[in-house]
């Protein structure tokens, strides 16, 4: 996709209590730095949960934009 954009698998296990499943989401990033690379900041650009796409493909944002902000307030909390 080009040099600033990342490709990341998560690995999880989801449970219900009973049973574990082992899970793999597929995340691509987009990621700026900062002059002599003194900053970083990663943006999710996709995530792909079973057949399910959220985020953006080819530029353009799939689904609402509530849904992409949540995403990306998740992010913002787990990278931090």
């Amino acid at each position: 996709m080009g040099r600033n954009y990342r490709n990341i698998d998560v690995y999880a296990v989801e449970s219900d209590g009973w049973i574990d499943i082992n899970k793999t989401y597929e995340c691509i990033f987009v990621e700026q730095f900062g002059l002599l690379g003194a900053t970083h900041t990663a943006s999710l650009y996709q995530i792909q949960i079973d057949d399910q796409i959220y985020g953006k493909k080819d530029g353009e944002l799939i689904g609402d934009m509530a849904t992409h902000l949540q995403l990306n307030e998740a992010v913002e909390r787990a990278m931090h």
